[in-house]
Formats: C-alpha cells, sequence, structure tokens
C-alpha cells in the first residue's frame, strides 16, 4: 500500500534514467568513432608522404593493433559501465522506495490509523547469525553470564552438574548384544535415539540421532567406523540420505587407529562397501582446517552427492587452534534441511559433542529463547551419552 501511494512512479523514472545513461554511451561512441576516423584519415596523408614502404607498414600495423585494443577496450568498458550503472539505479530507486515506505508507515503511525507495521527484517529471524537488535541483544547478554562466569566459573558448573550426569530412563540392551561393533566399551550408544538399519542381517550400528528443535537441519552422531563396521556406516549414509560427513579426527592420532579409512581419500579414487560404490570427485586441500572432499555414493536403490570435510589438527582432548572453522561446518549443514549431517570423531562424545553442542547453543540464542549451557548439555546427553564428555570441550 505504501508503494501505490508513491508520488511518482518508479518504474517510469527508472527507465528515464536509464534511457539518458543509453544516450550519454551513444554520444561517447559516436566521438570515439570520429576521433578513429580522424586518425584514419591522418594515417593515409601520412602513407602518401612517405616514400618507405617498410615504415609505413610498421606504423600501419602499430596503429592497427591500437585500434584493436581500443576497441576491445572501448567494449569491455561499455559493458562494465552498464552493470555498474544498473546496479547504481536499481539501489537507488530500492533506497527511495524503502524510505517513502517508512516515512509513510511513520505518518499513519502518528495519525493513529495503524498501530504497527513490521519490516521483513523484524518478522524474520535469522537462523545464521544474529541480524536483529532482539537477537543481538541475546548473544550480548550471554556473552557477558559467560565472561562473568570466568574459567573457574565454568570449571564448578562442569564439575557440579555434567562430569557424572546420566540421564534417566535410557537403556543399553542393543549396545550390550553388539560389544564387537563398538570402538569403546565404555561409550554406550542408548536405545531411544540410535540409527536402525534397514534391509541388513543386523541392524545395529553405533550412531544415535540428534534432530528437533531448536535445530535447523538433522544430525547424527556416531564412533569413528572400524574395519568391521564401514559397510554399516555407507548403509546408514545411503538409507539416511546424507548430504555432509563432518570428521573431527584423523586416521591415525599419536600413532594409535582412530577410524578406518572409510572413503577414497585420491581423486578418482573409487571403493567398495555393502554394494556402495564411492567415487572421489574433487579434493580441496587449500584450507588451513579443513580438507573437503565431493563424493560420489551409489548403490542400495540410491544415487546421492555428498561433502566429507575432515577437520585436519583438532588434538583429541584438546582445544582446536581455528574459532571460526566450527561456523563455517555448521553453516554448510544448514543448507540441507531435509538431509541429515553425520558428525564423527574417534569416540563420538567428545569433539563430536563440542560440534553439536555449539550449534543447539546458537540456535536457541536466534530464536530467543531462555537457556543454560549445562541444561542444554544435559538435554544433549538424553539422546548421547556422555555427549561432551571432557572439561576441556566444556
Amino acid at each position: 500500500r505504501a508503494e501505490r501511494c508513491s508520488c511518482f512512479n518508479m518504474t517510469d523514472s527508472r527507465k528515464a534514467m536509464m534511457d539518458k545513461f543509453e544516450k550519454m554511451k551513444a554520444r561517447q561512441n559516436a566521438a570515439k568513432e570520429n576521433r578513429n576516423r580522424r586518425l584514419n584519415q591522418e594515417l593515409c596523408s601520412l602513407r602518401g608522404k612517405q616514400r618507405k614502404s617498410g615504415e609505413v607498414s610498421s606504423r600501419r600495423l602499430k596503429k592497427k593493433n591500437i585500434w584493436n585494443v581500443e576497441k576491445k577496450d572501448d567494449d569491455m568498458s561499455s559493458k562494465r559501465d552498464r552493470k555498474y550503472m544498473t546496479n547504481l539505479i536499481d539501489g537507488i530507486f530500492m533506497s527511495l522506495r524503502e524510505r517513502k515506505r517508512k516515512r509513510y508507515i511513520d505518518e499513519k503511525c502518528k495519525k493513529g490509523k495503524i498501530k504497527s507495521i513490521s519490516t521483513p527484517d523484524e518478522t524474520k529471524l535469522s537462523r545464521d547469525f544474529p541480524s536483529t537488535d532482539a537477537q543481538k541483544e541475546s548473544f550480548c547478554k550471554f556473552l557477558s553470564e559467560i565472561f562473568g562466569l570466568g574459567v573457574q566459573g565454568l570449571l564448578q558448573q562442569y564439575q557440579t552438574y555434567l562430569k557424572t550426569y546420566v540421564p534417566p530412563d535410557v537403556t543399553r540392551v542393543a549396545f550390550d548384544k553388539n560389544m564387537e561393533r563398538n570402538r569403546y566399551k565404555d561409550v554406550v550408544c542408548i536405545d531411544q535415539t540410535r540409527v536402525i538399519l534397514k534391509n541388513t542381517n543386523q541392524d545395529y550400528i553405533h550412531a544415535s540421532h540428534v534432530r528437533g528443535e531448536p535445530f535447523v537441519n538433522p544430525f547424527i552422531c556416531t564412533q569413528g567406523p572400524m574395519k568391521n563396521t564401514v559397510d554399516d556406516f555407507w548403509i546408514m549414509v545411503m538409507q539416511e540420505r546424507v548430504s555432509h560427513i563432518f570428521m573431527l579426527c584423523n586416521v591415525t592420532e599419536s600413532g594409535k587407529s582412530r577410524c578406518a579409512q572409510y572413503w577414497p581419500p585420491d581423486v578418482g579414487g573409487k571403493a567398495e562397501h555393502a554394494g556402495v560404490i564411492i567415487r572421489n570427485l574433487h579434493v580441496d586441500d587449500d584450507d588451513s582446517t579443513l580438507v573437503i572432499t565431493k563424493l560420489d555414493a551409489e548403490g542400495r536403490g540410491e544415487h546421492l552427492s555428498l561433502k566429507h570435510l575432515r577437520w585436519k589438527n583438532w588434538p583429541d582432548k584438546g582445544v582446536p587452534l581455528s574459532v571460526l572453522a566450527p561456523f563455517r561446518l555448521l553453516t554448510m549443514s544448514r543448507q540441507s534441511t531435509n538431509r541429515p549431517t553425520i558428525v564423527h570423531c574417534s569416540a563420538g562424545i567428545g569433539r563430536t559433542g563440542c560440534i553439536v553442542a555449539t550449534e543447539m547453543c546458537i540456535q536457541l540464542l536466534l530464536t530467543l529463547k531462555p537457556f543454560s549451557i549445562i541444561r542444554a548439555i544435559q538435554q544433549l546427553r538424553s539422546k548421547l551419552y556422555l555427549f561432551v564428555s571432557q572439561v576441556a570441550f566444556f
């Protein structure tokens, strides 16, 4: 309604400005043609006066090359000018429309004809970063509380509320029956949230669903695949139609095996597991923290394109150097809201818990819901036993 009340037609005005711009460019092009015509006449006159054909040819060739370069430069310059002018005019009129709309709303509010009209930015909360004043205030309040506690305060909270916390009403029947498929005997996979494999001889894999509010996209948290569970891992990938795999450990760490080599690491490489053919299409190793591999997986009635992201240097039982890499990972995972992201380290509860707990806290802050870190991690432990298992990760 505000746009319809505008005192002039924005479309016609924009068209008029573009017409003026076209006429200006036409005059410039005509001036360039006249200049080239004069240069051509001077060259003909010079050729008649010079006796040495070699010198004339040389100068003619030089002039011709100069004209060709000038012509190409003029064409490129014209395209750049046209694009710049179009963007400039669009920006001007978008700004004018927005200012007139706000002025119209303010006048109506002052007269009491309307109570309030919210702009799109005020009604839609971003799920990637704080964009509204309320979201920014939520983040500032949270950071103030954390800085107020300090390191000692956080350590005390962990020791008091998390170190020995065990979620109530959880069972571990499938875990106990499949000990040969568990990397660590004390890292329990609970029955209530475990991933159940379908159309296989057995349905167990040490992996758990983490989904629902406040998450934008679902996660599957799992241990690093072992040699005898790589087939189960790829059955799960195809069954759940996974979009990303976040690997937060290395295959070997401190001389010990932490994860099986379950994907082809080299470009053009191929591997087959449980009837699923995995191809390596591209590897991007330019990032100092992440290795990004594009994989193609086909089999078991599915054909998937997915990305495998391996964290190069997150030490076991330690804190990573990069503070921005987790946010880059989580931004990628939010691009696929209907397909889950697999997150794993070696045990599937420490480094994996850090990433998923970070996403939970971010989404609670962005949706302006009151929360505490302690309560958030306790809720996550009801889905995955011993989530965020070490004080350094907390």
